[in-house]
């Protein structure tokens, strides 16, 4: 009989947690925790890519520009090196 009892109360005890508005609240506090730091990992991971894409596209820029000032370069090179030419003819 004692163990019946001490089974009940602790019965009693479990569904009193249960229904504890605090627990269920707390509950609930937890797992939205969790959720907001797996969007962070999330929102950190997109960062990092993005950075390292911003950091492609700007040395792809200035590759680009240098090819475009050594392209003028050559150009003025080549007409001068043209005109001189033909003027000693």
């Amino acid at each position: 009989m004692l163990n019946l009892t001490y089974v009940n109360i602790q019965g009693k005890i479990i569904q009193g947690q249960e229904s504890n508005p605090l627990l269920k609240a707390n509950e609930r506090l937890k797992q939205e925790n969790e959720s907001l730091l797996k969007d962070k990992d999330m929102a950190y991971g997109q960062i990092t890519a993005l950075s390292k894409s911003l950091e492609a596209l700007r040395k792809d820029l200035k590759d680009k520009e240098n090819m475009v000032v050594f392209a003028y370069l050559y150009d003025i090179l080549s007409n001068n090196t043209r005109s001189f030419l033909y003027r000693e003819n």
